[in-house]
């Protein structure tokens, strides 16, 4: 009998893969991610890219800039300071969508990290927010280049 995805048997069967396949690539996340905060230490590049307390007045004004309240570029470094809050917040997310992944995939065994996580449906909302954020973070790096 072949499973469909109106039945509850074929629906388990496609979630269970669904699972697996995103286990699979959270190894490649992982190890990316590490690749990229091993270059940014050794680099040093992460003392331009980390958001600092003394960038939020900066990234106001680059957010006026952007709605078109401002008329002239505010100055800036290497990087703007919405840049640099882009990037910082990519780093925590992807953490956190690591993280939230293991609970969700395997809450039984990782139960004190689904717990910690405010339980399974909290880890579900949060993993598919964190995952969404992340990308999003990144794709404004991109677009947030100075004129």
């Amino acid at each position: 009998m072949a499973h469909s995805f109106h039945t509850g048997a074929g629906w388990a069967a496609g979630s269970q893969a669904r699972s697996t396949g995103t286990f699979a690539l959270a190894w490649p996340l992982i190890a990316f991610g590490l690749l990229y905060l091993a270059y940014l230490v050794r680099s040093g590049e992460w003392r331009a890219l980390l958001f600092r307390p003394r960038d939020v007045p900066g990234a106001i004004e680059m957010a006026k800039y952007y709605l078109h309240l401002r008329r002239e570029h505010p100055p800036q470094g290497k990087h703007n300071p919405l840049q640099k809050l882009a990037y910082t917040s990519v780093i925590g997310l992807g953490a956190l969508a690591v993280l939230t992944g293991f609970a969700v995939y395997k809450p039984t065994q990782l139960a004190w990290l689904t717990g910690l996580l405010g339980g399974f449906q909290a880890a579900r909302y949060c993993t598919s927010g964190s995952c969404g954020c992340s990308s999003r973070s990144r794709s404004c790096t991109s677009f947030s280049c100075s004129p």
